[in-house]
């Protein structure tokens, strides 16, 4: 059956769901000291924003006539199917939001962030408010 249609517009789906989480997550990840302006000078690192574009550009190409090569429907997503699945994806706005109010407690630490680093970036925080 799957050799006459071809994939799964479901799998389809997920797979772009959660490519879409990722690529929106790269913004998320730019700002780790609990920064809330994820966005503040996003512009100023122009390699940031060309990756970005390619990577999105890339993931709609794969999605859309990518069928045999990378196992996606032949057929691509329909509008409501691209536009849920964007939605779903800019939800990584959202956790990440969310988890700048939880507590340091909660989660495992990872690697190594002295206390320095955090009066680093929380001086710079000031600086950019001032500014």
């Amino acid at each position: 059956m799957i050799e006459e249609f071809g994939d799964s517009r479901h799998f389809t789906f997920i797979f772009n769901t959660f490519v879409f989480m990722q690529i929106f997550n790269l913004i998320c990840a730019r700002k780790v000291h609990d920064e809330l302006n994820i966005f503040s000078g996003i512009f100023d690192n122009i390699t940031f924003i060309a990756l970005f574009f390619v990577i999105c550009a890339g993931q709609i190409l794969i999605t859309i006539f990518g069928s045999r090569v990378f196992a996606v429907c032949p057929k691509g997503l329909t509008g409501p199917q691209w536009g849920i699945s964007i939605a779903i994806g800019v939800s990584s706005f959202v956790v990440d939001f969310i988890s700048k109010f939880l507590p340091d407690w909660l989660f495992p630490k990872l690697g190594k962030d002295s206390v320095d680093d955090r009066r680093a970036a929380l001086a710079l925080q000031l600086q950019q408010k001032a500014n």
